[in-house]
């Protein structure tokens, strides 16, 4: 494994997160979350959220069982251009997540374990 490749992408990720210029953060995951892609999404935001950053997570929707662990970040079903950058999590296939993804921010990252999505 190549780990001065996956350093530079840490590093490249690190440094748009923490941007001065970055204020406003989506995150988003596949359709049909599971509690991977919830927990890993309310996770982010509040950690992003220690640093001082404003986000939302942008979903099609969830099931109800989610609503508790939810109900600590804000959450949308669409806003357009609002971002500075987007996260999509737990998917790396565009086609598997809400419609308007590429309408949300000029910048997306990438955070997926999944090797065949």
């Amino acid at each position: 494994m190549e780990t001065k490749g996956i350093d530079n992408v840490k590093q490249q990720i690190v440094s748009k997160l923490t941007n001065k210029y970055i204020h406003n953060i989506a995150i988003t995951f596949h359709n049909a979350p599971d509690g991977d892609a919830i927990g890993s999404a309310v996770g982010l935001a509040l950690a992003l959220q220690n640093i001082g950053k404003i986000v939302t997570i942008c979903t099609n929707g969830f099931s109800d069982m989610f609503s508790p662990i939810m109900k600590y970040i804000n959450y949308c079903k669409y806003l357009k251009n609002t971002f500075d950058l987007t996260i999509l999590l737990d998917c790396s296939n565009k086609r598997r997540t809400i419609n308007y993804i590429d309408d949300l921010s000029k910048y997306l990252i990438v955070i997926d374990h999944h090797t065949d999505s």
